[in-house]
């Protein structure tokens, strides 16, 4: 997904909850190194796993590439239909 597609997928997501993009990016990555964190805490290697599968360019998926990864799966969901 480009980033403008991703943007305006972020901003529909900050608009639909009554903020900014910047605020929904911040929380969206916040609860994302939480996840994390959590299922390392608990050794959870399944959902380490899946947080592993979403391309990201750090350690961490940003926003952008958590919303661009979650889209690209239910387009195919969709498809297959």
């Amino acid at each position: 997904m480009n980033i403008r597609k991703m943007r305006k997928a972020m901003k529909a997501v900050a608009k639909a909850n009554g903020i900014t993009e910047t605020q929904a990016v911040a929380e969206i990555e916040k609860v994302i190194v939480f996840a994390i964190k959590k299922a390392q805490l608990e050794n959870d290697q399944q959902t380490l796993a899946k947080w592993n599968d979403i391309p990201s360019e750090g350690d961490v998926p940003t926003a952008y590439e958590l919303v661009g990864y979650l889209r690209g799966k239910m387009k195919k969901q969709l498809a297959e239909n």
